[in-house]
C-alpha cells in the first residue's frame, strides 16, 4: 500500500503513486489478492468463481 499512497519502508520516503499508473496498480493488486487467496487455500489454480469475480474488479476499476 505504500507504494499506491506513499509512505516509509525500512527508512526511505515513498511519494504516492502518479494518477497516471492507479489503474495498473489496481489490476496487479486485484491478482495479488487471488493469489494469496489461491495459497491460503492451498490450491494450484484458482476457480471458477474467483476468475469471475477478478474479472469483475477489473471490470469496475476500468469504469472509475
Amino acid at each position: 500500500m505504500a507504494l499506491r499512497q506513499g509512505g516509509s519502508i525500512a527508512e526511505i520516503d515513498l511519494k504516492p503513486l502518479p494518477r497516471e499508473f492507479l489503474d495498473d496498480w489496481n489490476r496487479i493488486y486485484d491478482k495479488w489478492i487471488l493469489l494469496k487467496t489461491i495459497k491460503a487455500n492451498n490450491r494450484i489454480k484458482p476457480t471458477d468463481d474467483e476468475i469471475t469475480n477478478s474479472e469483475i474488479s477489473k471490470d469496475q476499476v476500468e469504469e472509475k
